[in-house]
Order: structure tokens, then sequence, then C-alpha cells
């Protein structure tokens, strides 16, 4: 059984692209909605956060776990502290940005929460390529995507998206890195705003980086768990097309 970790619905995007490569693979999926956002807490308890969830998953003898979420990935992941846990982890930070880098992109924006901008994660592994690279922390988008569905035909909506990304109109990017697992939902309307970038969906990428070893054969069951409210969880998940009704979502403690 393979592990998918979010703070909310957005890795239910990543849980989904692993079905389709592992159809008879069992995933369990939890979703931290108790604490949602994480993008504005502070590394300390990022990192408490994560390490409940591992335990969680740790007693759910899982074989390995895909962390779906940006902010984790950049902070706790990527932050040089051992995670000591007798499955591997994977994160979406590395292979986003070594993906950008093998298409040869110089001028690389990266839209991703407050927390991952401020661990500096991003800057430091595209400078190591020379690309010249914009982070840019987008508070509203995770609340924005857990309210609604992104909908290109509702203007209002798209002068928010237009809002938050402004500052990338002088940089002119010709890649933007989605940083977080919720912004693949607002993948339409960036790619309107910015049609001559690449968009780079983290969790897509961290998904090709898997070891093949991974790709086992299961029940093909899926698991969906949250830490807040399962009907409010449920609500969003299904207007966005992320879960069939006929699925099951329970409520866990951490």
């Amino acid at each position: 059984m393979i592990g998918v970790y979010d703070s909310g619905l957005g890795g239910l995007g990543v849980l989904r692209a692993l079905r389709k490569r592992m159809p008879r693979a069992d995933l369990l999926y939890l979703g931290d909605t108790l604490h949602l956002p994480y993008g504005e807490k502070p590394p300390g308890v990022l990192q408490n956060y994560a390490e409940q969830a591992f335990a969680f998953f740790e007693k759910q003898a899982i074989s390995a776990l895909v962390v779906a979420c940006g902010t984790v990935s950049a902070t706790v992941l990527e932050s040089g502290r051992p995670c000591a846990h007798r499955y591997p982890i994977f994160g979406v930070v590395r292979p986003a940005a070594e993906r950008a880098l093998a298409l040869g992109c110089r001028r690389i924006a990266v839209l991703a929460t407050e927390a991952t901008v401020k661990s500096g994660v991003y800057s430091r592994l595209l400078r190591q390529g020379r690309a010249e690279q914009l982070s840019l922390g987008c508070p509203s988008l995770v609340p924005l995507a857990e309210s609604r569905a992104a909908c290109r035909s509702d203007r209002r909506f798209m002068r928010e998206i237009e809002a938050e990304l402004s500052p990338l109109r002088d940089f002119s990017p010709d890649a933007i890195i989605l940083g977080c697992t919720h912004f693949p939902l607002f993948a339409e309307c960036i790619g309107e705003l910015y049609p001559s970038a690449v968009l780079i969906d983290c969790g897509a990428a961290a998904l090709d980086a898997l070891p093949a070893r991974l790709f086992e054969v299961g029940g093909g069951e899926s698991t969906y768990c949250v830490t807040g409210s399962p009907e409010l969880f449920r609500a969003s998940a299904e207007r966005m097309g992320l879960l069939d009704r006929r699925e099951t979502v329970r409520k866990v403690r951490l």
C-alpha cells in the first residue's frame, strides 16, 4: 500500500494520477484538513504536523509515502532533518525543480505557499542550474481551491488569479512551477494568462521520479482519511471532480 499525504484536497490529483499508473495498487490518502492551510504555519509547527502524519502511515504499514504537499516537501523533507521511518518518503519539490532545469528553462517562476518560498529551497535548487528564478508566495490560492472549483468562464475568478500572479508580468517566465498540489486546479487559468510559459505540475513531476519498484500489485483499493470534516472535504472534492460520490471518507485523529 502506498500513502499519499497533503494538507487538503490538492493531493487528490496526485492520487488519481497514481491510480492511473497503478490500477491494482492499494492507495491510502490522508488530508490534514484540521490544520489547513499549511502555508502560513512556521517550520516547527509544520514539522510536528508532518511527524504526526508519518506516524499515522507507519501504523498502516505502507510500503512508501508520497508527500503531495509542496509546503511539507520544502520545509520538512528538504530541511536536512532526518525522517526516521521504515518506509521511503518522496516529496514534490526536487523533482519539479529538476524537470524545469532538464527542459532547459532559463527564467523560472515558482508559485508556492509562503512557507515554501521562505524556505528558499527552490532558489537553492534552481540556482544550481544557473536559472534565473522568481518565487512567488500565493496565500489566497489554497483557500480558493478548497472553497470552489476552478472555472475559466467565471471572469471574477480569473481576475482573482490574475491579481495574485501580477508580479510575473515583468518577469516573463518561460516556465512556471506549480509548487503546490492545489495549484494545478488553476492550470487552465494560468495557461491563459501566460501562454508562452511551460507549466510544471510538481505532483506529476514527483510521480515520474518514483522508482519502478513501487509499481506493485494489490487489490486496487483507495482509502480516504481526513482530520477535519469529511462532509466538507467530500463536497469540495466532488465539486472539482476529484472524488467519486461512491467513495467513503472517514475522519481520523493523529
